[in-house]
């Protein structure tokens, strides 16, 4: 069984979903297609590549530590706004909560939902990541 319980992996989750909450109020996205969106930098003028299918964006934060960053925080709040989900009860809820919900409007494989929900996998993973790196662990 997976938990996603190192202190530092959790304190580094909880930094960046608050990124990306500060992000939502003042910036915007473009959708590129398909769970693929463009969102601003840090820096003026520069744009980062989030792909929510393989759980993944071109910015640095991510690419040195393999996980999850402000700017795949930013796509969830947004989409999870755009359903109806209060903004301010966002802000509040427990950072793999919110995971676990925001991924339920990307992900349709039930199978994946539930090994993530049971803690079985890492809520951090994308579906691609999970198809490619477990695709034989026994259902």
């Amino acid at each position: 069984m997976h938990q996603e319980n190192n202190s530092s992996k959790t304190e580094n989750a909880k930094i960046e979903f608050q990124k990306g909450n500060k992000m939502y109020l003042i910036l915007e996205s473009e959708n590129i297609e398909n769970n693929i969106f463009k969102v601003p930098s840090s820096v003026k003028g520069l744009y980062h590549t989030v792909y929510i299918d393989n759980w993944s964006c071109t910015c640095l934060q991510f690419n040195e530590n393999c996980y999850t960053c402000k700017h795949m925080m930013y796509i969830l709040i947004e989409k999870c706004t755009s359903k109806g989900i209060d903004y301010k009860a966002i802000g509040k809820m427990d950072v793999y909560e919110f995971l676990k919900k925001s991924r339920r409007l990307f992900v349709k494989d039930e199978k994946f939902i539930s090994l993530i929900e049971k803690e079985e996998f890492p809520v951090t993973i994308g579906i691609e990541s999970f198809y490619s790196k477990y695709q034989n662990y026994k259902f």
